[in-house]
């Protein structure tokens, strides 16, 4: 039995759990599932040319609250019965400037 409870760090708003590490994080994992290009046509190793400058720009998007999310690009994949299956492919980024 502990003596002392650990408090637990309390956020007053959402944003303040958004930092670098968060973002840097989520563009590891899109990288790691190979992301294919959205609506917008970047890629992933388009964004990779920038890669500190565009998480930086991400991130002040989140923080800032200008964040809108692009419609999805629509794929559709063949189930072999003849029928198709939509896939929806998201852009690396989301927002408006």
């Amino acid at each position: 039995m502990e003596l002392f409870v650990p408090a637990k760090i309390k956020a007053h708003s959402l944003t303040a759990r958004i930092t670098f590490g968060l973002v840097y994080d989520s563009f590891r994992a899109v990288r790691r599932n190979r992301g294919a290009a959205g609506i917008d046509k970047v890629s992933i190793k388009m964004f990779e040319a920038n890669l500190f400058e565009n998480l930086c720009s991400v991130e002040d998007a989140l923080k800032d609250g200008y964040f809108e999310p692009k419609p999805l690009r629509r794929h559709f994949i063949d189930r072999g019965n003849g029928k198709l299956r939509p896939l929806g492919i998201p852009t690396v980024v989301s927002y408006c400037t």
